[in-house]
Order: structure tokens, then sequence, then C-alpha cells
């Protein structure tokens, strides 16, 4: 985590959330504002590729957390953050930056791949990607530039693969790159084999943080998203593309039922140009669709999109589960260190996020039905819960 202390120049606000009309789901949930002026002081702190300037930065701020997008829109250094955001007060003036947006790739993966085929998408699609991906890396064996972009797969902050290989360093020849060549590659092929982990072309599909379009001028079922052109070594160029008037697909990782993965139009909003590598979601309509893939919010959550016709699933969106989160019964005495020992203990010990998943994965590979199943809809409800069993207190448990 990187922290910039901010001074008393510095005008912080605490502001509602947008909520639907019967109070029962929150647009806003976790996501705030930042002025571009505040956020260019502190970008020098952060690693980040020259002549690009995120939209948006996920945060902690004393009892603060969530994500804050950047607005042109002011005149001042300005940091907006939603009564969702502050779990507690602090008179901390440091903002800490713990990720920032930036053009991500997407990666198929086992649940996903598994959603998509029992939603009628041709094998041969998924089949096409992973003998790409199997070419590649045996070409990495022998050619300089597939074996760099092998390594720019798993990018080092630390040691900057392009600039050893600009410098004339042979990655194939020099023994500690090969070795470094090696281990990837085996890592790889483990990861085809047992998690179907297959990067998608950058110009397919990506991955990238949910924000909010505060000016509400999406509709429900529409989105907006603008990504960043990279390179041959997934680099921005600078250059930037709108999808618009598009079909696309979104999920948000993990995905485990049939209503998870959900397609959406693309429209072009001018007052949105400025947000890049992000997707937005509209502040309108019965439920966020954020809530729908997963029970979702916008506290720093990343959505994997792809506008591919043929990944694309045939026929409407299924419906979402319910994923409204339970909540555990309050203590009759003040919170205590042995309360917090004691549930730290029952975290440890009950924690089976990973037990719920791989029943689930089995339940979808063998059962007649498959994702249509009842137990597949039970096990996905579980593992909801299961997974904010740290932050809520309340634990599913696998008797079905």
């Amino acid at each position: 985590m990187t922290f910039y202390p901010y001074d008393s120049s510095t005008t912080v606000v605490k502001t509602q959330d947008l909520t639907t009309e019967n109070k029962q789901f929150c647009f806003s949930d976790g996501i705030g504002i930042i002025s571009k002026s505040l956020a260019a002081k502190f970008l020098p702190l952060l690693r980040i590729p020259q002549n690009y300037f995120p939209s948006a930065f996920q945060i902690r701020h004393g009892g603060c957390k969530g994500m804050l997008v950047c607005y042109e829109d002011f005149k001042k250094d300005v940091i907006i953050f939603r009564d969702s955001m502050v779990k507690f007060n602090s008179e901390d003036n440091n903002l800490g930056i713990l990720k920032f947006s930036m053009a991500r790739l997407l990666y198929l993966n086992r649940p996903f791949v598994q959603i998509l085929d029992q939603q009628r998408v041709p094998s041969q699609v998924f089949h096409k990607f992973f003998i790409e991906n199997i070419k590649l890396i045996t070409s990495a064996l022998m050619f300089e530039n597939d074996a760099l972009k092998l390594l720019m797969t798993y990018s080092n902050r630390n040691l900057s693969y392009k600039k050893l290989s600009s410098a004339g360093l042979s990655i194939l020849n020099e023994p500690f790159m090969r070795r470094i060549l090696h281990h990837l590659i085996r890592y790889r092929l483990e990861e085809l084999k047992t998690r179907v982990r297959i990067p998608l072309p950058h110009t397919i599909g990506r991955m990238a943080f949910g924000v909010l379009d505060e000016n509400r001028k999406l509709e429900p079922g529409e989105i907006f998203f603008q990504y960043s052109e990279l390179d041959s070594q997934n680099c921005p160029t600078g250059k930037t593309f709108i999808i618009e008037d598009q079909i696309v697909m979104v999920t948000k990782f993990p995905c485990l039922s049939l209503g998870d993965v959900r397609k959406f139009r693309a429209v072009n909003i001018p007052e949105l140009s400025h947000i890049k590598d992000c997707l937005v979601f509209p502040a309108k309509g019965e439920r966020p669709h954020t809530d729908e893939m997963g029970g979702s919010d916008l506290d720093g959550d990343e959505f994997a999109i792809t506008w591919f016709p043929d990944l694309l699933f045939p026929g409407d969106n299924y419906k979402p589960l319910d994923f409204t989160p339970e909540s555990a019964e309050e203590l009759p005495t003040d919170l205590s260190i042995d309360d917090i020992v004691e549930f730290y203990c029952d975290f440890l010990l009950e924690n089976n996020v990973g037990q719920i998943a791989n029943c689930h994965l089995m339940f979808s590979d063998f059962h007649p039905k498959g994702l249509h199943s009842k137990e597949c809809e039970v096990l996905a409800k579980k593992y909801s819960i299961s997974l904010d069993f740290q932050k809520n207190g309340v634990n599913a448990t696998l008797n079905m």
C-alpha cells in the first residue's frame, strides 16, 4: 500500500449513497469520487506506465474503504466518501492506495467455461483458445519474442523483462532467465491442466474495476466501457477504444450460477469519456447489476468483460440468484478481546469456501442437470454466505 498524507487544503466530504426507490439495494456501495488534481499529486508515488493516468483507485483512509473515481469538475482538491464507505470514524489524513485501474488481461477459468458450456457456447471456441496457448508455450522454447511474451504474462515489478530484453539479454541463452522461463512453462502447463486458466487476446476481453455512472445517463441493461490499446508486450500505447452499440458479456469471478454471467448493451456516453479501463454500471433500475453477479458491489470488485461474438451465449440472461447478505446476532455486551480471539479461531477452523467451491464444481460436472440442478443453486448461495464469513460472522454449512 502506498500512503499519501494530504494537507488541510484538501476538502473531504461525506455524502449519502444512491439507492433504489424502495431502499432495498445500494447502487453506490463502496464507491466515491476524487478530484483529478489531487490524484495527480500522489501519482508519482505509484508504479504506473509512462503517460498513463488511472481513472480509479482502490483506497483505505482511516475508517473508510472502497474506490475513488477521478473527475475533473473541481477547482480544488476534493475527496468525496459515501456513507457505505465509512466503517468507523478516524482522524487519519493519510490516503492509502492499494490498487489502481489498469489495462488488465482477461483469463478464462474452469467455472467460467463450465457456465458458458452449459449455456450452449460451442466447445470448439474453448478448444481453439487452448490450442493457441499450447502453441505459445511451445514457441517460447525456440523464439525470443514468444519467450518474452510468456514472461510478460507474469510480469514482475522488481525484474523488468522488457528492459532486459531491450538491452540485449537473451532469455533463451542466459542461464538465470532460462530457468525463470522453464519454471513459468511448467507452471503455465499446470494452470491449463487443473484450472483451465486461458488468457484471451486483449482485443476481445478485459478485467476491469466496476465503477458507477455518477451522471445517471446509463439505463438499466447498459454499460460503458473504454479500454486502452496494448502493444505486443501488453503495455498501453496511449490510444483508447470505446465499445459502442454492441452486446457484451460481463461476470464477476468467482462465478458459480448461470445468472452470474450476464449480457449488456455497451453504449457511448460522452460524459463518461474520461473513464478508461473501468466498467461503468448504471445507477438506475430495480436492482444493481453488480449485485446480480454473485452479490458484488463497487468497493474494489473486478469484473470480466468480453465482446467476442463466439463467446456470447445465445438467448436471454438467466434469472440472478438472491444474494441478500446474512447478519449475525448482536452481542449483548461490548466487544472484548476474548470475543475477537474466539471469532478468529472459529474462522480459521470453520472457513469452508474451498470445500463449497469444490462441491459445486463436482455437482456441475456430474449431475444430470448440471448447473440447472437444485444442488448447484443451493451451493452457489452457500458459497456467497461463506465468502462473507469474516465480515458478518455468518458461515454456511455443507449439510444439504
